[in-house]
């Protein structure tokens, strides 16, 4: 599989890049606090669980695995990996809103409205031109 920017491999096709995003992603959601069912006997097998509140009423409890500092050091490992890694290809952030809005982020949301290719998401040589002009990079 591809990294992002190989292969003719951008943001519309799946690409290694998005494959070690989205395991880390899932390993961080794995470690994360989430509303846990306590109505059924060990619907978890064996897992323990760190408790922060619990809602007897609705036979629930919030809480994460006790095991979760593991799924954050892997969702690390991979996120590392995307970021600044090998897997990282041709994949830049968008630091600067060259709209003079000031807003990076609400920058990249606006590629989306817009309906084009965010430099986010495009080989270099098509991010770099695209903006420079500001037209569409589909």
């Amino acid at each position: 599989m591809y990294y992002l920017g190989q292969g003719g491999i951008q943001a519309e096709r799946m690409s290694r890049t998005f494959a070690n995003a989205l395991i880390a992603e899932a390993n961080l959601l794995a470690g994360d606090y989430q509303v846990l069912r306590t109505d059924e006997k060990a619907p978890y097998g064996n897992m323990a669980f760190d408790k922060i509140a619990e809602d007897s009423a609705h036979k629930a409890i919030y809480g994460r695995r006790a095991d979760w500092q593991n799924y954050y050091k892997e969702a690390q490992t991979y996120f590392r990996k995307v970021i600044s890694g090998e897997a990282k290809g041709t994949l830049t952030l968008i630091t600067t809103d060259n709209r003079g809005k000031g807003n990076p982020f609400q920058r990249g949301y606006q590629y989306i409205m817009d309906m084009e290719v965010s430099p986010e998401s495009a080989p270099a040589s098509r991010a770099a031109s695209a903006s420079t002009s500001g037209t569409s990079t589909r």
